[in-house]
């Protein structure tokens, strides 16, 4: 893209997206300005990675059993605040039951949770989104609300929200602490690594975890904090209600290490465990061994979940590590913040936990879910 192309961007894109923008005149890059009007025709869907574009859209000619969506999430290091935001290129069709119709394919929400308790719940349904893809991060906007910037090498990220109207104005900063993964190897992978979780369904993992900064006003009320931030995307070439039984996502920070798991139950249940650690930044394990799993502990340890299932009230996470030993870390629960009965829950928590025949850690911070489609 030549330089001049930026003028079509909004000042406020322009300002968080200072970095990544310095890189525009040499790596490849390509331009997707996804409409909110979805196409009658068949979507082309990528299932593998390539030399470039991790970090970019996975969905071309969006219809309406297709979705592709990114997602950033930063919890508090005392575990009292969590922002979440998600960008959606999808109709509730081409997705799960529950989802709004917001009249148009290209959307975001996010549901902020506050020290006291409380959240607030905020849509941006738009018109079109535009994704400029800059080696394996870029930059997106969704009109002149809100979008997201990312450093060509997706070590930095900026989230910005620019909608009075909504009653929301502020930036989330991430600052990754550890390297990107697709469900079965590192993102420094050679290309043709699968980004398929189970048929039909794409995950990748651009930042497991990051240094994060949350600075937001909310209807004249400031919420500004710092802690564990987390960017991921997901797509499928099927509506996801029909590719996915249940899962277990989630991701932390204990000592020095960064974890994400994600226990992905196909609705034949056929399991398939992904896992990640790194120590301060050095990768200790990317994998879909199956000697890794997620398992609910304690209260209502259903294994598979499904709708008619109470949430567990913990889980149990063993990660498999190439020497053979292994880690194990227990989840507690502090506080939900999101919350459909009978299909959904989110949690903030703590962690605990490490090596199997080493170092354990006994307080860390987690943000995690249990999704489920079964019934």
């Amino acid at each position: 893209m030549r330089a001049h192309s930026l003028l079509l961007l909004p000042v406020t894109v322009l300002t968080v997206c200072a970095i990544a923008a310095t890189a525009l005149a040499f790596p490849p890059v390509s331009v997707d300005v996804i409409r909110g009007q979805t196409s009658q025709g068949p979507s082309t869907v990528q299932f593998l990675s390539e030399k470039d574009g991790f970090d970019g859209p996975k969905v071309k000619s969006l219809n309406s059993t297709t979705s592709d969506w990114w997602y950033f999430d930063v919890v508090s290091s005392n575990l009292d605040a969590s922002v979440v935001i998600a960008f959606f290129s999808a109709e509730s069709t081409g997705l799960w039951e529950g989802i709004p119709d917001l009249g148009t394919a290209t959307w975001a929400y996010t549901i902020i949770t506050f020290p006291n308790g409380t959240q607030s719940v905020i849509f941006f349904p738009v018109d079109q989104m535009t994704v400029v893809t800059v080696e394996n991060g870029g930059y997106a906007t969704m009109g002149n609300q809100t979008g997201w910037a990312g450093t060509p090498d997706m070590s930095e990220y900026w989230v910005w929200v620019d909608a009075p109207d909504a009653g929301i104005e502020g930036n989330l900063v991430l600052k990754s602490v550890a390297t990107g993964h697709s469900p079965c190897a590192p993102a420094s992978s050679p290309p043709g690594q699968s980004f398929e979780l189970g048929p039909d369904f794409g995950w990748n993992n651009a930042v497991p975890d990051a240094d994060a900064r949350v600075d937001l006003t909310i209807n004249g009320s400031r919420l500004k904090f710092s802690g564990s931030g987390y960017h991921d995307k997901n797509w499928g070439s099927r509506p996801i209600e029909t590719v996915v039984g249940s899962w277990y996502w989630g991701h932390a920070r204990v000592g020095p290490l960064s974890i994400v798991w994600f226990d992905f139950i196909a609705p034949d249940g056929t399991e398939k465990p992904s896992s990640y650690v790194s120590s301060d930044g050095t990768l200790i394990s990317s994998t879909c061994d199956l000697a890794g799993s997620v398992r609910p502990t304690g209260v209502n340890a259903t294994f598979p979940p499904t709708s008619q299932s109470a949430p567990a009230s913990g889980f149990r996470v063993i990660i498999p590590s190439q020497d053979g030993e292994g880690l194990t870390f227990n989840i507690t629960h502090k506080e939900v913040i999101y919350d459909s009965p009978g299909q959904a829950v989110r949690w903030i928590g703590s962690v605990s936990g490490g090596f199997n025949n080493g170092t354990v850690w006994d307080s860390g911070i987690a943000l995690y879910e249990q999704f489920t489609f079964v019934d």
